[in-house]
């Protein structure tokens, strides 16, 4: 396959008003600001026109695109054109509750998909295809005969026998007590949830868990069937460009989208996200420039060995739409744009290059302002557009080269779907706020890590002790006697395994797990709540949950208060598994604990490749080559910046394209207000 990675690509709004020679003007200012590439999806349903599925506007713009020098992703496959659903006799709403092997669904596809890839997959401007890129809406229950029918059906594939699926799901398995006689009764037991979709409420107390936990799995693996039906109708028909598929909300849980980005960052042949300053970070209080580069982690470590970009970044001020408002500059468009770098992307997406004219975030986002004029910070993303293209080869081949694994747990996520609300806040976003917390706390401390999921351990546990000799497993709750026995195997072939006080409190169909210390050499008794008590750890004031420890062959590290045990270690083959009996990560999520930062960073045993004086410091390495990334939010200062491993000669303020003075004690760098440094160490 050709045209695999990109390293600039602005969103292009088809407006009204637009015509050839009108995208053409803007083609040309895009192509003289730096960028390489636009990304294009269908026109706005009053330009199409009447029902029919027409192609001119694509054509136009393909074609312009190419003479001005630009290439193209072509974003056109996230819902189908009126007419064809029509002629199907079909509208959105039961395109969205078809399943993947549905011949009316196949039938769409066919219709929809085939003409676009034929007609363009020789086109010079065509750069890459995107498949769908978030979730859609649509319900959580089985509101239909059908759905009952697709979703007894893929019960059969998972369990077999109906034995096996009532062991999974009973929470009472007292004796000549049954909830599952036969595959059929998972209708009955799935009526609790509403037809509406809603499964968290008043009478969730009545919801059996690993129903709901298997309900949530089977609609987000149709939606991954659909995205890989797609992604193959579009290879049988072009073989030379790539298939991007993209995940929308990485600080947001999984399941309750009915979503799994993990996987479905893997369908395709690269990954893409949106990032968002307004959208993305509810989770830590719309603070943005260390979550920008986590986010980004995200985007990147879903996707190992396949090139990753975010589709989309916030491209101008913002008031209203995402909740958050955000002002514009070039120092901030820099920050972001490296802060995507720096977090291993190869390429940096902008939403969007003209703003909507009209209705939902009408002069927003916008590259250009309103009369046209091109913006500061656009020529601000159009610099950085350029040098990663200087560098480009060198960014797709640089790593972080990670020492220590952030694990995370789709099965976790899902039961908290399930759990009560408590207040207005919910439930459903700790565990990913504790491994966000945990991100923080090791990129504090520069240590480099990534994110990794349950497949990737049990893929080869050999392979992962010497990939990530450190695994975080914080706040996973819910785990399948799979992933247990697969981190038991990460850690007897010599990996370090950290966990805390809800490490496996749960199966992963929400039911407790017997306590057993065979991997932890201890297990916690009880799970409490600070909110009404006062608790210190080491001398660590301690916030949220923490447990009651029952030791039997581990070794007491730390200790409460009151003497009683706080932090165990167990020698396990070739490896340890460290047991902390509170939620360190979810304390460290905004940025307020330092001193729990460094117990966690210390706790990995790992040591930092890198110093610096300002936190926000990143490194990724190709052969001899460094790429350092320093952010800072605050106003001008002066830090010094040192790699601990290796020493450079030659040191290029790559933006400014100015060589620095180095030493044996690194760099001392002058970084402005509100900016950010891109340096290339030699």
């Amino acid at each position: 396959m050709k045209n695999q990675v990109f390293t600039a690509v602005m969103y292009f709004a088809p407006h009204q008003e637009n015509d050839r020679e009108s995208a053409r003007r803007d083609f040309i200012t895009i192509r003289a600001c730096g960028f390489d590439t636009i990304r294009i999806a269908p026109p706005e349903q009053v330009l199409m026109p009447g029902e029919d599925y027409d192609l001119f506007w694509m054509q136009d713009w393909l074609d312009t695109a190419a003479e001005e020098g630009l290439t193209a992703i072509v974003h056109a496959f996230e819902e189908p054109p009126p007419g064809i659903l029509k002629q199907h006799q079909l509208d959105l709403a039961n395109w969205h509750a078809l399943y993947s092997d549905d011949p009316r669904f196949l039938a769409v596809l066919d219709d929809w998909v085939i003409p676009v890839v034929q007609r363009f997959a020789s086109h010079p401007g065509l750069r890459i295809w995107a498949g769908p890129g978030e979730p859609p809406a649509g319900a959580h229950g089985l509101a239909r005969d059908t759905d009952h029918k697709a979703f007894i059906r893929w019960l059969r594939d998972q369990y077999g026998t109906a034995d096996a699926m009532d062991q999974a799901w009973n929470p009472y398995p007292a004796k000549g007590y049954r909830l599952i006689h036969r595959f059929e009764d998972a209708s009955r037991v799935i009526g609790a949830t509403d037809a509406d979709g809603s499964i968290n409420g008043v009478h969730g107390a009545k919801l059996i868990y690993g129903a709901q936990r298997d309900l949530m799995r089977f609609l987000t693996d149709n939606r991954l069937e659909k995205a890989r039906a797609v992604a193959r109708l579009i290879r049988s028909h072009d073989t030379h460009h790539p298939v991007y598929f993209g995940s929308h909300h990485q600080f947001g849980n999984n399941p309750e989208h009915l979503w799994d980005n993990a996987a479905m960052a893997k369908v395709g042949d690269g990954h893409g996200t949106s990032i968002h300053l307004s959208w993305h970070f509810e989770s830590v209080d719309g603070e943005i420039d260390l979550p920008l580069y986590i986010h980004g982690r995200l985007t990147r470590d879903a996707a190992k060995g396949q090139p990753t970009a975010n589709w989309e970044a916030t491209g101008g001020p913002v008031q209203f739409s995402g909740g958050y408002g955000n002002h514009m500059s070039p120092g901030l468009m820099r920050r972001i744009c490296l802060s995507i770098l720096a977090s291993g992307n190869q390429g940096i997406g902008f939403w969007s290059w003209n703003a909507r004219p009209g209705g939902w975030e009408v002069g927003e986002y916008g590259m250009t302002a309103r009369d046209g004029s091109v913006t500061p910070w656009a020529d601000a993303a159009g610099q950085v557009a350029q040098a990663a293209r200087t560098h480009s080869e060198e960014l797709a081949s640089a790593d972080h080269h990670p020492r220590v694994g952030i694990l995370q747990s789709w099965d976790t996520e899902a039961i908290y779907c399930l759990e009560p609300d408590r207040h207005e806040k919910g439930l459903k976003h700790l565990p990913r706020e504790a491994w966000i917390g945990t991100a923080r706390a090791l990129t504090n401390h520069a240590i480099p890590y990534a994110f990794v999921d349950e497949t990737e351990i049990s893929a080869d546990a050999e392979t992962a002790a010497d990939r990530w000799p450190c695994i975080m497993a914080m706040h996973l709750r819910a785990l399948s006697d799979t992933a247990v026995d697969a981190l038991e195997a990460y850690v007897l072939a010599g990996g370090r395994l950290v966990t805390d006080v809800s490490f496996g409190w749960l199966d992963a169909w929400g039911k407790s797990r017997p306590p057993s210390t065979r991997l932890t050499g201890g297990y916690v008794n009880n799970i409490h709540d600070t909110r009404t008590t006062h608790k210190k750890l080491d001398g660590l004031a301690v916030t949220g949950f923490f447990g009651d420890l029952v030791v039997d062959d581990a070794q007491v590290l730390a200790t409460f208060e009151d003497g009683r045990p706080g932090i165990i270690e167990a020698r396990r083959g070739h490896g340890s598994v460290v047991l902390i009996a509170i939620d360190p990560g979810t304390m460290c999520l905004k940025g307020d604990r330092p001193d729990i930062e460094t117990m966690l960073a210390s706790i990995t045993g790992q040591e930092s490749p890198l110093t610096s004086e300002r936190p926000l410091t990143y490194r990724l390495t190709t052969g001899s080559i460094d790429h350092v990334f320093v952010i800072n939010p605050g106003q001008e200062t002066t830090c010094r910046v040192a790699l601990t491993d290796r020493r450079h000669q030659t040191a290029l303020d790559v933006l400014n394209n100015r060589t620095l003075a180095t030493d044996d004690r690194g760099m001392v760098l002058t970084l402005p207000a509100e900016d950010a440094l891109w340096l290339r160490l030699s």
